[in-house]
């Protein structure tokens, strides 16, 4: 699939979620995966070269499930060149190369194999298990400026949908290994996202699956709406994809109080390289986790409370209760009022790590904050509002940030 170059290009709104397929895109450019192993003064994950807060409708609409595509939200992070030299040799061909780009967007849809009687068609669409979840493309062939022209992308790797579900959320380690010992090609990490929609079936008499568009008791999670079940895919699934062999494995799966993720699934997440630490946020309950890279949970940040008390708000503390039930028949796949999200006065989607603070965007304003992190990788107790976002199409949650240098 061909790629078009802006400098600087989104589209949202409605549309953009409604039907069809939806990426998010970050291009990598890997000469930083050699050689140098402290992160550059102020950078985050990523040292960026443009300036982009997206906005999408995710928690806005319901999304009719089929495959024609009505809307295509695109951001390009380009990595600053300095800070690694070159790609490392190794045994085996890495899959991420220097110029790749990291997309994810929805697997798309496939007829289904016992097709039920039905006047409307998309009753028969199932989730694609083949289809593409995630696509490593090789855009090193634009050679100029982005200037909207069109390159050739083709695709290197493909993570499907049978083994990581649906995902959003991208992020890049430093390709030093769990223990920080290693020098290698970085690995990638995926979120589970209900960002293309929450699918559900139930089987009839003789065992097949029969898409339900409203909770039922017996009700099941689409085969492809998570991932491997075999693997403990779940709502709150982080994948882990081996940046040199290709090699898929459950990273974590983000729970709170033991709890597991309920279906609105998780937002973003974002690499720390000081500290080392994926940092994640959850539609559920609005918290934001940071994880090792063990993919062990040491603590979370409540904005909700922390945040909005620092700020002279008052505190809207989670609700335990607000879990979304598939068996619920007030549950519907179209309605995303439906889906138990956190309040909107807690909830967090996007964030992104710079210098010694994690910067997140609020669903209500939208707003966009900032916490400080300390040596020790821990929370500092110095949240504070950076941007009023307000005066966006529908207000709509901000699901990515980049920063510029």
């Amino acid at each position: 699939m061909p790629i078009k170059l802006f400098a600087n290009h989104h589209r949202s709104g409605p549309a953009a979620l409604s039907r069809g397929l939806w990426f998010q895109l970050h291009y990598e450019d890997t000469r930083r995966w050699a050689n140098e192993r402290q992160p550059p003064s102020g950078a985050g994950d990523k040292g960026a070269t443009m300036t982009n807060a997206r906005s999408t409708s995710a928690m806005s609409s319901g999304k009719r499930f089929t495959g024609a595509l009505h809307g295509i939200l695109v951001a390009v992070i380009a990595v600053a060149a300095s800070v690694f030299t070159g790609p490392i040799a190794t045994a085996q061909t890495p899959i991420l190369h220097k110029g790749n780009a990291i997309i994810t967007g929805f697997s798309g849809t496939a007829p289904a194999a016992n097709p039920a009687p039905s006047a409307d068609p998309t009753d028969n669409l199932f989730i694609d298990l083949n289809g593409a979840s995630m696509r490593l493309q090789d855009i090193s062939a634009g050679g100029q400026p982005p200037q909207g022209q069109l390159i050739a992308s083709p695709t290197v790797f493909q993570a499907k949908a049978r083994d990581v579900g649906q995902v959003f959320g991208i992020a890049m380690d430093d390709g030093r290994g769990p223990d920080g010992l290693g020098s290698t090609t970085p690995d990638i990490y995926l979120s589970a996202s209900s960002a293309f929609g929450l699918q559900i079936v139930q089987p009839d008499g003789a065992g097949h699956l029969v898409r339900m568009r409203t909770g039922n008791p017996g009700a099941q999670w689409m085969p492809g709406q998570w991932g491997d079940p075999a693997k403990g895919g779940t709502p709150g699934s982080i994948w882990k994809v081996n940046g040199t062999s290709g090699e898929i494995s459950l990273f974590t799966n983000v729970q709170l109080g033991g709890q597991s993720n309920s279906g609105p699934g998780l937002g973003n997440l974002t690499f720390h390289a000081k500290s080392r630490q994926i940092f994640v946020s959850d539609l559920s309950t609005g918290m934001i986790h940071r994880i090792d890279m063990h993919g062990l949970d040491l603590g979370y940040f409540d904005h909700g409370v922390q945040g909005r008390v620092a700020q002279g708000l008052a505190p809207i503390p989670d609700d335990p209760a607000n879990r979304l039930d598939i068996a619920n028949p007030l549950f519907n796949s179209e309605d995303a009022s439906t889906w138990r999200y956190a309040q909107k006065g807690r909830m967090v989607w996007g964030i992104r790590a710079h210098g010694d603070r994690i910067f997140y965007a609020t669903a209500e304003g939208p707003q966009i904050w900032s916490i400080s992190i300390l040596d020790d990788g821990s929370f500092g107790a110095d949240p504070r509002l950076e941007i009023e976002v307000t005066g966006t199409p529908a207000n709509n949650a901000i699901s990515d940030l980049v920063f510029d240098g």
